[in-house]
């Protein structure tokens, strides 16, 4: 198993995304830092993006691609890329970053990313590929908007919403060691004065092919009974609602009363429509409670559950529920509450039975 810590950036007040690869050259060669091969991807639903981008780049078209979902792009992952075979041509390094320069003008792919991998974070890094998720055993092509793999690696982002206001980039850091994760916000806190803070993190847990396709036999039985504890333990649908707006549907002051006295804390950084509850067990498992106010129509909220570990992710299906009068979303939040409360206590220990525990270090907080 390998263990990487991944920190997201918006640099937009540091350098436009046209400049990026030059800035994060200069920042790496300023901190002694290298790396040692490039990745990318670009696509978009319209071919003219791909045939623009070859009239002016026409050494790219070896990199050239389309899928039956009717993508057009440029790619550097080749026909074995899940055996990490993803890296583009070294000779092929300015011409990338030209096209990169020229996004969204001239060249409008609305999605991608450009990978620098390779990056001696700690003297002793290694080079070594972990697999994102089980995508890449299960499809022989590789995912557009995800990237397949972890490294020690920054990524630069496109996504049709990037603009003069958003331009991202995640950090990779491969924090493997023997008894523990290493320290990566010591490789952070070097790049603070290029980036700003993170926005967010995330540690994540690369299985070997075995172990994953293990834990993925196990967690579909699980996703069985998860689904089957939630319809007997949630209040019934109705399929009545009023087309008066009332005033607390599943709002925060609603979820505040009905998660009061629990263990479970609001979690911050959602949209308004959007609220989380979240509870860490004893055996190290993230129980998080969803509650969305659903924008079609009035009066509507849907709720769901899911539970993490290193090796799993277990979610509820989602219940629609429809209410007619105030202070009935909190009746049936409360029941939800509950509900979420008694899983935490009770369904733990059959997890760890299944997939051991989840050690205390892949919890901790990063930022």
């Amino acid at each position: 198993m390998r263990v990487f810590d991944i920190y997201y950036f918006n640099i937009i007040e540091k350098v436009s995304f046209g400049e990026t690869m030059p800035y994060l050259e200069k920042m790496l060669s300023e901190l002694g830092i290298s790396y040692q091969n490039i990745a990318f991807m670009l696509y978009d639903v319209i071919k003219d993006a791909q045939k623009k981008a070859l009239e002016k780049l026409p050494s790219l078209g070896k990199y050239s691609f389309s899928v039956a979902r009717d993508e057009y792009g440029l790619c550097s992952y080749r026909t074995n890329w899940r055996e990490g075979d993803i890296y583009a041509d070294k000779a092929d390094r300015d011409d990338i970053f030209v096209l990169f320069s020229k996004v969204p003008r001239p060249f409008n792919f609305s999605f991608g990313h450009l990978i620098l991998d390779g990056i001696n974070w700690f003297p002793d890094s290694e080079n070594i590929l972990g697999a994102a998720d089980d995508w890449i055993y299960n499809h022989t092509y590789p995912p557009a908007s995800e990237l397949p793999f972890f490294s020690n690696s920054i990524t630069q982002y496109r996504d049709f919403e990037d603009g003069k206001k958003l331009n991202l980039v995640s950090v990779c850091v491969d924090v493997t060691d023997n008894d523990k994760p290493r320290n990566s916000r010591a490789v952070i806190e070097k790049l603070i004065p290029y980036f700003g803070e993170p926005q967010k993190c995330s540690r994540k847990c690369s299985l070997s092919r075995e172990e994953k396709e293990r834990f993925n036999a196990l967690e579909e039985d699980e996703h069985t009974r998860l689904r089957e504890l939630a319809e007997s333990g949630l209040p019934v649908p109705k399929n009545i609602a009023t087309d008066t707006e009332l005033t607390h549907v599943a709002d925060k002051f609603t979820l505040d009363k009905a998660f009061k006295g629990t263990a479970f804390t609001r979690q911050k950084g959602k949209p308004n429509y959007l609220h989380l509850y979240s509870f860490t067990d004893e055996h190290g498992f993230l129980y998080e409670a969803y509650t969305q106010r659903l924008e079609v129509g009035v009066n509507r909220f849907r709720v769901w559950v899911r539970i993490l570990g290193y090796n799993f992710q277990l979610s509820s299906q989602e219940i629609d529920y429809k209410v007619t009068e105030e202070g009935e979303s909190l009746e049936i939040l409360k029941q939800f509450a509950e509900f979420c409360v008694k899983l935490s206590e009770e369904y733990g220990g059959a997890l760890a039975e299944k997939f051991g525990e989840t050690p205390a270090w892949y919890n901790e907080k990063l930022i």
